[in-house]
């Protein structure tokens, strides 16, 4: 055991350094302070040396062994600093290992990384790219497959709906031709109330007189004619023993020179409102309702192949009056209807119209039926 020198702790053997001050301490002797010495040959050479038996000397002729001085050194323990060296040394071994295995991971993981950047990941970019262009691809061909589908489709079942809407159309036309045909052989199918050829005065006590400008209202030439000639203006002939209000009425009607001639029904008010059925000479008919302030009003007007254009034509007029529902018919055929119930009764009479002309009609087989 020794003291510092320095700070005097107490330290143990082989210390090199102080642990409290850090002070060095001086290095011991290398050898060790035990000296043996061995004098006399037997004891220091048993085994050794040589004697004869009869103790003479050795062999050299000596009479004396020289003393031999023999030196053993012990081997001080390491030192604290070389301990202390020797485990830096293995953490600077361990530091340095795990540097270097952190560098290899660092430029591994860069490598990787890199490798990543540059050739997997554009080929997973490629890929999915290629993926998405082929579904977009399909999906594109698919849907205009079915587009085309849907299409075709569309175009079979709007022809079919045109069909079947035509069909319809035609069936429903057909059928209301029938119907209509229907009420015209019903309504006409019975006894007539009247019957006239017109030829004469008859019981209805129609209109006679003459006008002005040489028109009026006259039994000639085998029919009663209807004349106007001055321009705008017209030339009733009531028949004013009748009064009707549910009815069938038809007469032939044939416009000898001039514009326009039809038929008067529901006539009232000094025959000032009335609805008349006309026909005009270039194919156009209608069904006019008169007020007594001079105002006409068209219920129905047009056009149709069934009148027999032009003057000397004779046509066929048929009105049917139900309630407020009114049929026309020329020549035994349906031309068009009208809804309307500002007149419920009235006279019945014939009329001529001067639009442009001088007008004269003539009117010949006059059938009335009560319904």
């Amino acid at each position: 055991m020794q003291n510092c020198p320095n700070c005097e702790k107490l330290l143990s053997p082989g210390m090199t350094r102080c642990p409290y001050c850090r002070y060095e301490l001086p290095m011991p002797a290398a050898e060790d302070s035990y000296h043996i010495y061995y004098t006399g040959a037997a004891q220091a050479t048993r085994g050794h040396a040589s004697y004869n038996k009869n103790g003479s000397e050795p062999y050299g002729g000596q009479k004396t062994l020289q003393s031999q001085r023999y030196v053993v050194s012990v081997a001080t323990a390491p030192t604290a600093q070389a301990h202390m060296s020797q485990q830096s040394n293995t953490l600077s071994g361990i530091i340095l290992g795990a540097i270097v295995l952190l560098v290899l991971l660092l430029i591994a993981s860069g490598v990787s990384l890199l490798y990543y950047a540059t050739v997997t990941h554009p080929i997973q970019l490629h890929t999915q790219a290629t993926a998405t262009a082929r579904a977009v691809h399909v999906a594109n061909v698919q849907s205009s497959a079915t587009a085309r589908t849907q299409a075709t489709q569309s175009a079979i079942n709007q022809k079919w709906a045109r069909a079947t809407v035509a069909a319809q159309a035609t069936a429903q036309a057909k059928a209301t031709a029938i119907a209509l045909k229907n009420i015209y052989v019903q309504s006409t199918s019975g006894q007539p109330v009247i019957d006239s050829s017109l030829l004469v005065q008859t019981s209805q006590k129609w209109d006679i007189y003459p006008t002005k400008d040489g028109g009026g209202c006259a039994f000639t030439d085998g029919a009663l004619h209807s004349s106007v000639f001055q321009n705008g203006f017209y030339a009733p002939c009531i028949a004013h023993a009748t009064h009707f209000q549910n009815f069938a009425l038809e007469v032939q009607m044939t416009i000898l020179q001039g514009d326009e001639g039809g038929i008067i029904f529901r006539s009232n008010n000094h025959d000032k409102n009335f609805y008349s059925f006309r026909l005009k000479t270039d194919g156009t008919y209608g069904l006019i309702l008169t007020r007594n302030d001079g105002h006409t009003i068209p219920l129905v007007y047009d056009k149709s192949k069934l009148i027999r254009t032009g003057a000397d034509q004779t046509n066929t007029l048929t009105i049917i009056a139900r309630g407020d529902n009114i049929y026309l018919y020329i020549n035994k055929q349906y031309v068009g209807s009208a809804s309307d119930d500002t007149y419920e009764a009235g006279t019945i009479g014939v009329i001529a119209l001067a639009l442009n002309h001088g007008t004269t009609v003539a009117f010949n087989n006059l059938r009335v039926w009560q319904l």
